[in-house]
């Protein structure tokens, strides 16, 4: 199965921005994924993205999202990441990147720990254990 989407986003209560990602993401389809992701967090003052309906992630897909990540801490916004499952969250898990684009690794790289959106909403986060962001409420 080829990466389907990346462009699929919707705005959740203050200034997140969700982006839904499906598929698999690997050389071919990486360009997509970091179009949409860098658009968003130059737009975006807390970007979140959607993992759960990823089913491949090689290397290519991690190096985006750490872009993203570190794009986002560049403007001063934040970027994290959900819904890791499967052979996704393992490569998260191995490459150390997990760890980086959880809520809290993104709030410690802004300076943010503890921020909240504009609306006074608590964000998304992960819980406890690898797969726990799958089970995070939606923005």
């Amino acid at each position: 199965m080829a990466f389907s989407s990346a462009t699929d986003t919707h705005q959740a209560p203050g200034d997140i921005r969700v982006v839904n990602a499906t598929g698999e993401i690997d050389l071919e389809t990486a360009p997509a994924l970091s179009a949409a992701l860098t658009a968003a967090v130059q737009r975006h003052s807390w970007v979140c993205c959607d993992l759960s309906g990823v089913t491949f992630c090689c290397a290519a897909g991690v190096s985006v999202l750490l872009e993203a990540a570190h794009e986002a801490a560049r403007v001063g916004h934040r970027f994290h990441v959900r819904g890791a499952h499967g052979v996704t969250a393992r490569v998260l898990h191995l490459t150390g990147a997990e760890g980086f684009l959880s809520d809290k690794g993104s709030a410690r790289q802004t300076g943010r720990e503890g921020a909240r959106p504009a609306d006074g909403s608590t964000a998304p986060h992960r819980g406890k254990g690898r797969d726990a962001a799958a089970n995070s409420p939606t923005p």
